[in-house]
């Protein structure tokens, strides 16, 4: 949804500001092409959100089985992947994957943090991306809520702050 985005991006470019820690901004950076890319109107404002249901069911879009995976990397590709987000773990969505990172313990965080190929990890998403890609998209809801476009507009701005990239206060 628009306003969940909005706000994240608002509070990863602070923490950016405050942290300079790159992480922070290579992640408000996807956030804010987000919304421009995919969010944004011809006429400029911002859709309120991609639904998530679609003709093959809940989450489709955003969802993977762990053989979908595992057939589309290579073998240590899908080792560093698996680990990362967790596919030893039980399906967290109908039996599927959505992936996220998620850490029991600040000793594993720290532990995985320091052991994860990053680079390794990067390759596998875009793979994966390029098959979700292919997948049929979920339907946009082109509602233009004043609110959340508001919402938006700060933290493009905010991002502008940081980033001084002209394309998101355009």
């Amino acid at each position: 949804m628009l306003y969940d985005n909005a706000c994240l991006l608002e509070c990863y470019c602070k923490a950016y500001f405050i942290t300079k820690d790159e992480t922070f901004f290579i992640t408000a950076k996807k956030i804010a092409s987000w919304i421009t890319e995919e969010m944004q109107s011809s006429t400029g404002g911002f859709f309120s959100s991609i639904v998530a249901d679609s003709d093959a069911g809940e989450g489709y879009y955003y969802i993977w089985d762990k053989l979908e995976i595992k057939e589309n990397l290579d073998e240590y590709q899908y080792k560093i992947f698996s680990k990362h987000f967790g596919l030893n773990k039980k399906c967290n969505f109908e039996n599927k994957y959505h992936l996220y990172v998620s850490y029991d313990t600040k000793n594993e965080f720290e532990s995985r943090i320091k052991s994860t190929d990053k680079i390794s990890i990067q390759k596998s998403i875009e793979i994966l991306l390029k098959i979700r890609n292919k997948r049929k998209k979920p339907f946009t809801d082109e509602k233009i809520l004043v609110s959340w476009n508001a919402l938006s507009i700060n933290s493009l701005v905010e991002f502008y702050k940081i980033s001084k990239a002209t394309q998101y206060v355009d």
